[in-house]
C-alpha cells in the first residue's frame, strides 16, 4: 500500500507550525459562511493536549488556487475518493509532538484531516483490499474506523464529513469527542470566550489556541482571524484576541504590545477589556 500521505505529513505539519506559531488555525474561504469547516473540525478534535490545528478550505477565492498544491496526492488511491469531493484539509498536532520539534517529533501525536463529501463504501473497498494494511472497519454509530493489521499504531476514520489519519489512540479520542463523551476543542470554555470576541464576517481565517506553554505568561487561550489582500492596493489585516488568567498578566501583555508597535502606530491597534487583550495589525502585503 502507498505510504505517500503518511511519509509527507511530518514535514508539512512542521511547516504549518512555523506559520501559525503553535496555535489552532483555521483557514476558510471568504465567500462562505463564517468558519464552517473549521468549526465542524473543532467539534471532533479533543481539547486535551491540542496545540495546533489548521484548516484550509478549497472552495472559490484563494482556496481554489490551492486545490492542486495542498497535498492531495495519494488520497484517491489510498481511500478511493475523488479529490473533487474534498472541500478542505486540516492538520492537528498535540503538545507531545511539539515537545520534540527540532529533534525527533513523535509521529503518533498528530492527525491529518480531509473535509468533504465522502463515501464509506468506496473507502472500505479501497482500504480493505486483499493484502492491504487495513482490515474491516469498526462501526460505532455512523463512525467508521480502520486500524492497521500490520503492527502499526495507525488508523483511518470517517467521522461526519471528515477523513482522519492518525494514531489509534488519538483516533479514539476523536471518536469520543464526536460522540460528546470527551470535551472537544469547540466545547472548551476559554476557546469559546475568545472566539466570540472576534469580528464577525471578516476575513479568510480563524485561529484558536489553548495554554500553549510559557510564550505569554498567564495566557489561557487566544484566537485570531485574517483578511488577506488580493492586490497591492488592498491591505492585509489580522485581529487577535487573547484571554488571561488575571488582570495583571493582561495588563503586562498590553504594555509589551504597545512597546513593540511603536514603529508602526498607524497599522497596529491594541485594547484591553478585563482579562481580554485585542490587537489588530494592518499591512500592505498580500
Amino acid at each position: 500500500m502507498s505510504t505517500k500521505m503518511w511519509s509527507r505529513f511530518p514535514g508539512i505539519l512542521l511547516t504549518v507550525v512555523l506559520i501559525v506559531s503553535l496555535g489552532v488555525g483555521v483557514w476558510l474561504d471568504q465567500n462562505g459562511p463564517q468558519w464552517p469547516g473549521g468549526i465542524e473540525m473543532m467539534k471532533i478534535l479533543p481539547a486535551e493536549d491540542v496545540s495546533m490545528v489548521t484548516y484550509q478550505g478549497f472552495s472559490g477565492g484563494f482556496g481554489a488556487a490551492y486545490r492542486d498544491e495542498i497535498v492531495f496526492e495519494g488520497l484517491d488511491e489510498f481511500c478511493g475518493q475523488d479529490i473533487e469531493a474534498v472541500h478542505g484539509k486540516g492538520l492537528c498536532g498535540f503538545q507531545a509532538y511539539y515537545d520534540n520539534v527540532g529533534s525527533s517529533p513523535n509521529p503518533s501525536e498528530k492527525l491529518q484531516l480531509y473535509e468533504g463529501q465522502f463515501d464509506g463504501a468506496s473507502m472500505a473497498r479501497a482500504l480493505e483490499k486483499e493484502e492491504g494494511e487495513f482490515g474491516p472497519a469498526t462501526r460505532n454509530g455512523g463512525i467508521l474506523v480502520w486500524t492497521s493489521t500490520q503492527g502499526y499504531c495507525r488508523s483511518i476514520a470517517l467521522i461526519d464529513r471528515f477523513i482522519i489519519l492518525g494514531s489509534a489512540e488519538r483516533m479514539q479520542q476523536c471518536v469520543e469527542a464526536a460522540q460528546g463523551k470527551r470535551e472537544s476543542l469547540y466545547d472548551n470554555a476559554d476557546a469559546k470566550d475568545v472566539l466570540n470576541r472576534l469580528p464577525k464576517g471578516d476575513g479568510f481565517a480563524l485561529a484558536a489556541g489553548l495554554r500553549l506553554g510559557e510564550d505569554e505568561p498567564g495566557r489561557l487561550a487566544w484566537t485570531e482571524c485574517w483578511h488577506f489582500a488580493t492586490s497591492n492596493s488592498a491591505p492585509s489585516r489580522s485581529t487577535t484576541v487573547e484571554k488571561y488568567g488575571d488582570i495583571d498578566s493582561a495588563t503586562s501583555r498590553i504594555s509589551r504590545l504597545r512597546s513593540e508597535s511603536q514603529g508602526d502606530p498607524a497599522g497596529f491597534k491594541v485594547s484591553q477589556d478585563g482579562l481580554f487583550v485585542t490587537y489588530t495589525k494592518v499591512t500592505n502585503q498580500y
